[in-house]
This record gives C-alpha cells, sequence and structure tokens, in this order.
C-alpha cells in the first residue's frame, strides 16, 4: 500500500460505525457478497467490525432449452452494501476480496443516511416476499415456438403480450386456419 494511501486510511478511523456502498465486478454482486461473508465468518475479531452485508435480490423465471429456471438478481448492479465500522484493517480486508473494486467515495467512504438505510431494507424486504417474475424474451409481432402443452412443436406469432398475468396471445396455424390461443411465457419460446 502506498504511504499517502496509508495516511488517507489513518484519517477515516474517527468516522464511526454505518451502511457504507461498496463497487462490484457487475453481474457478480451475490458472488462477492458470499465470498465476504465467508470471509468475514473465517477472521477472528472481524465479525465486531462487520456486522451485515446485503444485496437487495429479486427472483426471476428464465426460460432455457425449454426448462424453467429460477434465478436470483441484484436489483442495483454493481453495488453491496455493507455495514461495518470503517478502520485501517476493516478497509483493507473489504478491499481485498476478489471482484470488490472499492468504497464508494474511494478512501473516504461516504456513510449512507438513516433514511437510506431504511428504504434499502424496506425494498429489501418487499423483494423477498414477492413471487418470481418470468422473464419472457419475445415481442409483439415476433415469431414463437410452443415448447410446453397440447401445441407444443408448432410455431406462431405473437398478437398480445400481457404482463401482468404472464400470457400471451399467440396466433397458430390449425388446418390451415389462423387460430388465436392464450399461453403462460414459460410455454412459449422466441423461434
Amino acid at each position: 500500500m502506498v504511504a499517502e494511501e496509508k495516511e488517507k486510511i489513518s484519517t477515516i478511523e474517527s468516522i464511526e460505525k454505518g451502511w457504507y456502498i461498496l463497487c462490484c465486478q457487475v453481474g457478480k454482486e451475490l458472488e462477492i457478497k458470499e465470498r465476504l461473508e465467508q470471509k468475514i465468518n473465517n477472521t477472528p475479531n472481524i465479525k465486531e467490525k462487520i456486522f451485515e452485508v446485503l444485496v437487495p435480490e429479486e427472483e426471476e423465471i428464465q426460460i432455457k432449452k425449454g426448462e424453467k429456471i429460477r434465478v436470483k438478481k441484484a436489483v442495483y448492479k454493481g453495488y453491496i452494501y455493507i455495514h461495518m465500522v470503517i478502520t485501517p484493517e476493516t478497509y483493507s480486508f473489504v478491499r481485498s476480496i476478489v471482484g470488490v473494486k472499492g468504497f464508494l467515495g474511494g478512501a473516504r467512504p461516504q456513510k449512507l443516511s438513516e433514511k437510506e438505510v431504511e428504504n434499502l431494507k424496506k425494498l429489501a424486504d418487499k423483494l423477498k416476499s414477492e413471487t418470481p417474475k418470468i422473464v419472457r424474451k419475445f415481442e409483439v409481432g415476433d415469431t414463437v415456438r410452443i415448447i410446453d402443452g397440447p401445441f407444443k412443436h408448432f410455431v406462431g406469432v405473437v398478437d398480445e403480450i400481457n404482463e401482468e398475468k404472464g400470457k400471451v396471445k399467440v396466433s397458430i396455424k390449425l388446418f390451415g386456419r389462423p387460430t388465436s390461443m392464450e399461453l403462460e411465457f414459460v410455454q412459449v419460446e422466441k423461434a
């Protein structure tokens, strides 16, 4: 560590306990959170200084190769929230985790306000109680293949999408006539 960075970090000692934002590798927030929590649990005396790591996450259902897959994703891409006491030791400890780019504010991390923390925790709780949303990869006018149900393997065109119900209206040719049917998102994939 460079001498002037050590100097900056030593001024950090006066900052009290609070919630801070870590910048990290986008798309790896949950992995990095897990790594950080494991390292905290395996390091003596650090639990008294790092209290909680939070990544608000949502669950979605994706269709891959005709299978429903539940995927958890971070709501705020590239950010992890951490409740801790900033000292040179904890600063270096957190920065040493693979995928962590640094604190928001650099060598002088900025503490979140009580209101921001309250809103963050409310959002995290709300997301945990929500049912997973189904991710669709098609739009009105797209050609789709039916992958489930009595019309499996038929190909049709998307006429209408109902996001709230997770349903789609698809026109297929049945006995030479266009026929419209309502299907769930998980029953079709983009052709």
